[in-house]
């Protein structure tokens, strides 16, 4: 790294004064700048400049009492500020040191006194704007300016948004030696200026051990309390205007040489003092992330200037997701910022008087066993005056709120598994940090660093699968890269594919590592539970990994709904559970604490017993959904996971209620949810295969096509069709193979039609009719009419496809299935309609809205109206239209179907358009797109 400094010095000020016999010359700066020069240079690196620069004794120093032509001019000073920040070489920090007088001209604008200032002649130096646009021009990566001089805050009142350009980027660190309104000092015995005698004392490289470096955060740190000093001691008050911005910047080194502080010619011994850093865990290199977190900390800790701490933060989660782990990476990148050290301490199992002993032994204040002073008082006496950090680590019990120790001095972190612990400690809702897992791209590299990059770019796919079955949780992350290290040939799709078949926690411990045991890590929070709520937590095992209700918590644990409420209150106080994401009032397992909550309900032997009661309640539940109620059915959507999970327990058991799939298989019809029911089809469909249930399996298959389908899968759908017909083959009885070729050839032709594919959807749907026909069964005959009418239809075929819809109405009305009937005419008024018979079409929509009514169907009512008054609008009838659109909006609305409600909106826009009234257009244009938005319905 080029390090560049620049130092002035200027005693002489010839022409400063009232009284020319009187010049307000000064005696220390010349001898503060070059005690500063020497220290860059010998310790620091630095290649520095000296103003005003002489020869004396046999060396380049700054002259005290330099000729005329050698004195540093305002000319001189600029130039030599602008080299040192302006020239374009690269080099990566500049630091100018600046000591003298600072003076206000007649306007108030402050400037750096330099030897020709002159007030009467209005000359007065640098000014501080001047250095200010110099500064922000600069390109130089860190700049360091230090001022002793009056005024010099004047510098740090440019805002941050004042520097822009390139200054803002960069990593700076200013001190002033006084506030822009005050004079600066010297020291009372007249050998340094204040601040500089701080600085020199500051920068004395016996201050941190051999190898260490002096940052700008621990000088900023040592000036400010120097200065407190002096103040207690002379009662004098010059306050140091301090900023720091950007990545820490390293001054001085002590690099094993004699320091040559405030007298260079004498030697000065080392007198480094001990400052504890102590952590409850090692800050290993492996830390990975939580770059949120740490900002989170820095801003709750640290100030803007990194040199006062505050308060206290809690950092809460569940075992092994890296509480402990972010305190100590935090206290280590931030070790600075506490000049008086770090101590932190495993505090659970220990009463507070223990507590609070350990910590002042620590700080190397030993504490007396006759010592009658109580634990809080100990922690207020002994660290509320330090600059320290006190990490409490895994702490559990509310009475370590006695050894907060005060002040804002001191700061403190508090580790624990209980949420609510932070709540008990007053400590405030911006300073409670709640971990979750890692996120995915942090959790790959940690593996990354456990095991390399190389081996995890090879096998990108696997790496990512280790990830979740680790559920993205640090200690499980760490347990496999530790197995995967030990065993350097195994493949990382071999591990995944081990651990997914083994799925126990056992399987994700690393030999006898504690610290990699999730078991036992896991097993800790246990400890804060009565023998009830363990049972609780162990029942919620069977609820749906992706989130459970309340109602779902009740009835797998078989409590009421107050006890359940209090015992996942509690559980998720421990963070044993999560409110979910995504939904409100659902809670969801980390998947790893799921099997953990799976291997304690085996172990306790409840998991029969809780699983049969949660599939019981979601079986019963399915089968009392109602079609037509919308409440109902928004129930189901609420508790879809639990129910598919009670499908898996049927299955488990052995047990194909057909019942139950036929009527989610309604509810899927009529409410979506398409990926969820493609997935239960296709476990249906393989359980009815293990038990060679033939026709089973082709209606499972089929409707798994048709769930395919609705999710534009088309290729797919296609290919578990093409599955079937062996299948069919296998039917014995021949009435029965004909009904499942008939369903075969049904849904074939449909996604033949969704692929455009209309001869050959027409053709498979005329041997289904054919095969209808000679099977002489009226309700598949329909099916197959129904399907065949729709693609004739679609390829405009119109007097063909209304000539079949009529033998679907026929049919329907024979076997007195009246919703049929008004779905066949709504499907024969749209042909109508395309027709040009609009009379006609109105009649079919309007008895199949009549049809509808008679058997309380109002969601048919409502489509239905929607399409009769599309026709009236496109008849001219535009005030019925109206009525008609305004009529089906309201059915829609009382049903709370808003998707119908929007489509119903969309067609009254359209009709007050054509009347002209374009305003109550525009507004109902805007409802329907603000209801299809909340419905996500593009």
């Amino acid at each position: 790294m080029t390090r560049h400094a620049l130092v002035v010095g200027i005693n002489q000020y010839p022409f400063l004064s009232d009284d020319p016999n009187k010049p307000q010359h000064l005696k220390s700066p010349a001898a503060d700048a070059e005690a500063i020069a020497l220290l860059l240079e010998e310790y620091g690196d630095f290649t520095v400049k000296r103003l005003p620069e002489s020869l004396i004794d046999g060396e380049m120093q700054v002259d005290p009492n330099p000729e005329k032509e050698r004195s540093p001019t305002k000319k001189n000073v600029e130039d030599a500020v602008k080299e040192l920040f302006l020239t374009e070489d690269g080099r990566e920090m500049a630091l100018l040191f600046f000591s003298g007088h600072g003076i206000l001209d007649d306007l108030g604008e402050v400037f750096l006194a330099t030897t020709e200032v002159c007030p009467r002649k209005e000359q007065w130096g640098m000014s501080f704007n001047r250095l200010h646009r110099i500064l922000k021009k600069s390109s130089v990566q860190q700049q360091v300016i230090w001022l002793d001089c009056c005024f010099s805050g004047e510098l740090l009142n440019f805002q941050d948004a004042d520097w822009g350009g390139k200054g803002s980027e960069c990593d700076r660190f200013l001190i002033a030696a006084s506030h822009s309104s005050q004079p600066a000092y010297e020291q009372l015995n007249g050998e340094h200026g204040l601040l500089s005698g701080a600085l020199l004392k500051g920068l004395d490289p016996s201050q941190v051990p051999e190898g260490d470096w002096i940052t700008d955060k621990k000088l900023a740190h040592f000036v400010e309390k120097e200065l407190e000093t002096f103040y207690t001691q002379a009662k004098i008050s010059q306050e140091p205007q301090i900023s720091i911005h950007g990545k820490a910047i390293k001054l001085i080194r002590n690099i094993n040489k004699e320091s040559k502080v405030n007298q260079p010619t004498k030697q000065k011994k080392s007198t480094t003092r001990e400052i504890p850093f102590i952590l409850p865990q090692l800050d290993v290199s492996t830390f990975t992330g939580r770059e949120e977190e740490l900002n989170r900390l820095e801003t709750l800790l640290l100030n803007s200037q990194g040199t006062k701490v505050c308060s206290i933060a809690g950092v809460a989660g569940v075992g092994g997701i890296g509480k402990s782990a972010l305190a100590c990476h935090f206290a280590t990148i931030h070790q600075d910022d506490f000049p008086d050290g770090v101590i932190g301490l495993r505090v659970d199992g220990k009463d507070i008087d223990t507590i609070a002993r350990e910590f002042a032994r620590r700080c190397r204040v030993e504490i007396d066993s006759e010592d009658e002073r109580d634990a809080a008082t100990i922690m207020q006496e002994v660290f509320a005056h330090r600059r320290m950090l006190l990490i409490f680590d895994n702490a559990e019990d509310v009475n370590i709120r006695a050894l907060r120790p005060g002040g804002q001095r001191c700061a403190v972190i508090i580790t624990t598994r209980d949420r609510g612990l932070s709540i008990s400690l007053d400590i405030p809702n911006q300073g409670r940090v709640n971990l979750s897992p890692l996120p995915d791209p942090e959790s790959l590299r940690l593996l990354e660093k456990l095991i390399g990059k190389e081996r995890v770019a090879a096998e990108s796919e696997a790496a990512n699968n280790l990830i979740q079955l680790a559920g993205n949780l640090p200690i499980a992350i760490k347990s496999i890269g530790s197995q995967l290290s030990l065993h350097e040939r195994r493949s990382l799709a071999r591990h995944a594919k081990r651990l997914t078949e083994e799925r126990q926690l056992s399987s994700l411990k690393f030999g006898n590592a504690e610290h990699l045991d999730l078991f036992a890590c896991f097993s800790v929070s246990l400890e804060y539970l009565q023998p009830d709520e363990i049972d609780f937590f162990a029942c919620l095992s069977v609820c749906a990994k992706d989130g459970f209700s309340l109602r779902a918590a009740m009835v797998t644990t078989a409590c009421n709904e107050w006890t359940t409420e209090d015992y996942l209150s509690k559980l998720y106080q421990l963070s044993l559970i999560n409110y979910s994401e995504e939904e409100k009032e659902r809670f969801v397992f980390h998947p790893l604490i799921r099997l953990f909550a799976q291997e304690k309900a085996v172990e306790l032997e409840l998991r029969e017993e809780a699983g049969a009661r949660h599939a019981q309640f979601f079986l019963d539940l399915v089968k009392s959904f109602n079609f037509y109620n919308r409440s109902s059915a928004s129930i189901i959507g609420e508790e879809i996971d639990d129910i598919i999970v009670a499908a898996e327990w049927l299955q488990q058991q052995g047990i194909l209620d057909y019942e139950f799939a036929e009527y989610l298989n309604n509810f899927f019809e009529g409410y979506g949810y398409w990926s969820k029911a493609t997935n239960l089809m296709h476990s249906f469909q393989s359980f009815a295969e293990s038990r060679g249930d033939w026709e089973a399996v082709v209606t499972f298959g089929t409707r798994r096509a048709k769930y395919l389908a609705k999710q534009e899968e088309l290729s797919t759908a296609e290919q578990v069709l093409e599955s079937l017909p062996e299948i069919i083959s296998r039917i014995e009885n021949l009435k029965d193979r004909h009904r499942a070729e008939i369903k075969w050839l049904v849904r074939l032709g449909r996604i033949l039609q969704q692929q455009k594919r209309f001869e050959e959807a027409e053709n498979k749907l005329q041997r289904g009719v054919k095969i209808a026909e000679e099977l002489g069964e009226l309700e598949s005959l329909r099916n197959v009419l129904d399907s065949l009418a729709n693609i004739l239809q679609k390829q405009d075929k119109l007097d063909e496809a209304a000539t079949t819809f009529q033998r679907v109405i026929g049919i329907s009305e024979a076997i007195d299935d009246q919703r049929q009937v008004a779905i066949g005419l709504n499907r024969l008024a749209g042909v109508l309609q395309q027709q040009g018979k609009l009379d006609q079409a109105v009649a079919a929509f309007e008895r199949r809205i009549e049809i509808s009514e008679a058997i309380d169907d109002q969601r048919q009512v409502a489509i239905g109206l929607n399409g009769l008054a599309g026709v009236l609008q496109e008849q001219g009838k535009l005030d019925e239209a109206l009525a008609t659109f305004e009529r089906q909006i309201e059915i829609s609305q009382a049903i709370d179907d808003q998707r119908q409600v929007a489509i119903g909106l969309n067609g009254l826009a359209g009709v007050l358009q054509e009347q002209g009234k374009l305003d109550e257009a525009l507004a109902t244009f805007e409802r329907q797109i603000e209801i299809s938005q909340a419905i996500d319905d593009q």
